[in-house]
C-alpha cells in the first residue's frame, strides 16, 4: 500500500520468512514504520545488477521480480539466524512511483545512519573461502604493534590467494555511486561474500597490511597473476569507504561547512568514476553527505537528467563562476554523456558518466592539491542568463587570450607524444613568450603539478643511493626539490661532463670523449635524432661550465639507477595528465593543454571569476564551451596587467 504522504518519516521495512527447505521460494513481508519510532533494523548495501534480468520472490504473498544479485543476497540472509527487520531499496521503495522514490531517497542518509548495522553484499563466494580468514589474520598483525611493519611471510601467502583477492577487489559493488554514502554513514558495517563475512575494520586493516608487505616478495613470486593482484590492490576503489574518511564525512556531519556547494561539486568530480544506472544519481547518490544543502536541493525524479543538472548549475552560478571550468563538450566521453542529457547547454557540467582521469588535472577545489589557479581574477564575476530561441544562454564577461593555431593530439605512445610535442614547442615558441620555453614546456605537460620530493625519503631503502646523495648532491636541494629540477639536475650531474683540461690526467680513461650509451638512450627517449644538437641546451643550459669532474664508474651506475626511478616517476605523472588532452599553441605564442576536441581557430578566453581559461568555439554570435585548459603564463592572474595597461579588453561572451 502507499505510504502516508502526510508522514514525512514513514518508511517500509521487510522481514524474510524462514524456509521449510533451502529450495523454497524466498518470501518476504513488508511493514510500514515511522523512522522516528522504528524498531531496530539493518540496511542492505549492494549493487543492483541488470534490472532486465530478474527472478521472482513472494512479496506479501504476491510474485515480485528482483535482480539476480539481490536474490542471491536474500537467500544468504535467509539462511542466517538473525531475522530482524531489513531495509532494501528495491523492495521497500516503490520504484515506479517517482514521487515516492524522490521522497524516500531524501531519507536514505537517515536510514543508513540510523540502521544498527549495514550489510554490504559483495556477491557470491570466491573460489577460495580462506581469503577472509587470511585478511583477518593480516588485520591482527597490523593492529598487534604500535608501528606496523612489513611482514615477509605475507607475500608468500598472498601468492596463493591472489586470484581470489583480485576477485573481491574488482566486484561491481565497489564501483556503484550509492555505496559511498551507504558505507560512510553506517554506524557498523559487515561485508558479505557468499556465506563468508568480515568487518569493515578487519577488511581495511588487512588490506593495508598486505599492501605494506608486498614489496618484500621473493623473485620466484613475481608471476603475472601476483603482480596484477598487487596492482589491483594498490588501485583498489574502496579504500576511502573502508577507512570511513571519504571526503571527510564525519567532519561534514559534525559542523557547518562554510562552502558546502563547492564541496559537493568537488565530491561529484571525485566520484564521477563510480557507476549509476540513473544519471541523476551522480548528484542524488552523494547528496546525503551534505545535510546543509537539504533546503536547497531535493531529489526529484520527475525531472529529466537535463533539468536536474541545469538547475544544479544555475544554483551554483548564482554564487560562483568556477563551475564553468567543469563544463564543455570537447572532453573524452562527452559525446556519450551528452546523449543521456539532450539539449544541455555546453556551459553546464554533465554528470551523467565518468570523466576521464586527466579531467581532474586542473583541480579547482580538490583539497590535496595545494595549487589554486587564478586566471580569471582580472575582473569581478558577472554572469547573467536568459532564454533565447528556446536555449538558455549564459552571458559572461571575459578577455580573449588568442586563437589556437596548432593542435597536437595525444594519440601516440607516451614517448612519441613527448617527442612530437617537444619538437613543436621548440620550433614555434621563443623565449620572449616565457622566461624559458623549456621550463614552460615542462610546466605545461605537468599542469604545474610538479610536486616537491625529498630525495632521502625517495631512496631511503637504497644504501648506495643514500651515500651518493650525501656525497654528491647539494645540501639545500636534498630535502626539497621538484621532480623537474631533480631530473634536470641528474642529467647535469651524472651523464654529461665537461672536464677542464687540467682534470684530464686525474680522470684518465674514464673521461668521455663521446656521449655515453646512457645519454644516447635519454636522447632517444625525449628527442628525435634531428634534435640531437639541442640536448645540451635543453638539459644543461649555462650550467654546463660548472661541471668539472667525471664520476667514478660505481657512482655513475648508482646515479643511473636513481635517474631511472626519477624518470619513471616523472613520466608516469606526465602520462597521466597528458594522455587525454591535446597540446596546443596560440597565436600569441602560448603553449597549453586543451581538451581533446579543441581545434585550430578555437578561442582561448579568460572568464571573470573562473580560475582557469576556457576553450570556446564561435557559433554565429554565440560560443560553445569546449572545455577547461591549462595555459602556461596565464594561470596566476597575469592578464590583469594587460587589462590595466589597455592591451587587453573585457568583452561579453554569450555561451550556449
Amino acid at each position: 500500500r502507499k505510504l502516508d504522504r502526510g508522514d514525512s518519516s514513514q518508511i517500509r521495512l521487510l522481514r524474510i520468512e524462514s524456509p521449510k527447505n533451502s529450495k523454497d521460494i524466498i518470501k518476504v513481508n513488508l511493514y510500514t514504520k515511522n523512522l522516528n519510532k522504528a524498531p531496530r533494523f539493518r540496511a542492505l548495501s549492494y549493487a543492483w545488477g541488470d534490472e532486465n534480468h530478474t527472478t521472482p520472490i513472494l512479496l506479501n504473498g504476491l510474485r515480485f521480480g528482483v535482480t539476480y544479485n539481490l536474490h542471491a543476497a536474500l537467500k544468504v540472509l535467509r539462511s542466517k539466524p538473525n531475522k530482524s527487520f531489513l531495509w532494501v531499496d528495491a523492495i521497500c521503495v516503490n520504484q515506479r512511483d517517482t514521487s515516492e522514490k524522490s521522497h524516500q531517497i531524501s531519507l536514505m542518509a537517515r536510514i543508513y545512519s540510523e540502521a544498527r548495522e549495514v550489510l554490504c553484499w559483495l556477491g557470491p563466494s570466491t573460489n577460495d573461502d580462506s581469503v577472509f580468514p587470511f585478511i583477518q589474520k593480516c588485520a591482527e598483525l597490523n593492529r598487534a604493534i604500535i608501528l606496523p611493519l612489513p611482514r615477509p611471510e605475507i607475500p608468500i601467502a598472498f601468492a596463493s590467494k591472489s586470484d581470489a583477492i583480485r576477485d573481491i577487489l574488482l566486484r561491481p559493488y565497489w564501483y556503484r555511486v550509492w555505496v559511498i554514502q551507504e558505507n560512510v554513514l553506517a554506524r557498523k558495517r559487515l561485508y558479505l561474500c557468499g556465506m563468508n563475512e568480515i568487518s569493515s575494520d578487519d577488511l581495511y586493516q588487512g588490506l593495508v597490511q598486505i599492501g605494506r608487505s608486498l614489496h618484500l616478495k621473493p623473485k620466484r613470486l613475481r608471476t603475472k597473476s601476483f603482480l596484477q593482484a598487487a596492482d589491483d590492490l594498490r588501485n583498489f576503489n574502496g579504500y576511502g569507504m573502508l577507512a570511513n574518511t571519504f571526503i571527510g564525512p564525519r567532519e561534514l556531519m559534525s559542523h557547518t561547512i562554510s562552502d558546502p556547494l563547492s564541496l559537493l561539486i568537488e565530491a561529484m568530480m571525485d566520484t564521477a568514476r563510480f557507476m549509476a544506472t540513473d544519471p541523476r544519481d551522480h548528484l542524488y547518490g552523494i547528496l546525503g553527505l551534505f545535510p546543509e544543502l537539504a533546503h536547497l536541493i531535493t531529489p526529484d525524479y520527475t525531472k529529466s537528467p537535463t533539468a536536474v543538472f541545469l538547475d544544479f548549475a544555475l544554483l551554483n552560478l548564482k554564487e560562483d563562476s568556477r563551475l564553468i571550468a567543469r563544463s564543455g563538450i570537447g572532453h573524452k566521453n562527452c559525446t556519450r554523456r551528452r546523449r543521456s542529457c539532450n539539449n544541455l547547454p555546453s556551459w553546464v557540467p554533465n554528470h551523467s558518466g565518468p570523466f576521464v582521469e586527466s579531467r581532474t588535472g586542473i583541480s579547482i577545489w580538490t583539497a590535496h592539491i595545494d595549487i589554486k589557479f587564478e586566471a580569471g581574477t582580472f575582473c569581478p564575476q558577472e554572469l547573467k542568463w536568459h532564454l533565447a530561441h528556446d536555449t538558455l544562454v549564459l552571458r559572461a564577461s571575459g578577455v580573449q587570450a588568442g586563437r589556437i593555431t596548432s593542435v597536437l593530439s595525444p594519440d601516440t605512445s607516451f614517448r612519441e607524444r613527448m617527442v612530437k610535442w617537444n619538437c613543436c614547442a621548440a620550433a614555434n615558441i621563443t623565449d620572449h613568450a616565457y622566461i624559458s620555453w623549456r621550463r614552460a614546456f615542462y610546466r605545461t605537460i605537468l599542469m604545474d603539478r610538479d610536486r616537491m620530493i625529498d630525495l632521502r625519503l625517495l631512496f631511503k631503502n637504497d644504501n648506495a643511493a643514500m651515500d651518493f646523495i650525501d656525497e654528491r648532491m647539494p645540501l639545500d636541494l636534498i630535502h626539497s626539490i621538484s621532480m623537474i629540477d631533480t631530473y634536470i639536475l641528474m642529467m647535469q650531474s651524472i651523464f654529461v661532463f665537461y672536464p677542464r683540461k687540467e682534470s684530464q690526467a686525474e680522470i684518465g680513461h674514464h673521461s668521455p670523449v663521446h656521449p655515453t650509451p646512457s645519454i644516447q638512450a635519454e636522447r632517444s627517449y625525449w628527442l628525435p635524432k634531428n634534435q640531437d644538437s639541442q640536448l645540451n641546451d635543453l638539459y644543461l643550459g649555462e650550467e654546463k661550465q660548472h661541471s668539472v669532474k667525471m664520476l667514478p664508474a660505481n657512482d655513475k651506475m648508482i646515479g643511473e639507477s636513481m635517474l631511472g626511478g626519477l624518470k619513471l616517476s616523472l613520466a608516469n605523472e606526465v602520462d597521466r595528465i597528458t594522455r587525454d588532452r591535446s597540446f596546443v599553441l596560440t597565436e600569441y605564442g602560448h603553449m597549453a593543454l586543451a581538451p581533446l576536441g579543441a581545434q585550430a581557430g578555437d578561442h582561448v578566453v579568460l572568464i571573470g571569476g573562473c580560475p582557469v581559461p576556457l576553450v570556446l568555439r564561435k557559433q554565429g554570435e554565440d560560443y560553445q564551451v569546449i572545455g577547461d585548459t591549462y595555459v602556461c603564463g596565464l594561470m596566476e592572474g597575469q592578464m590583469s596587467e594587460n587589462v590595466s595597461a589597455g592591451t587587453a579588453h573585457i568583452e561579453d561572451f554569450s555561451l550556449i
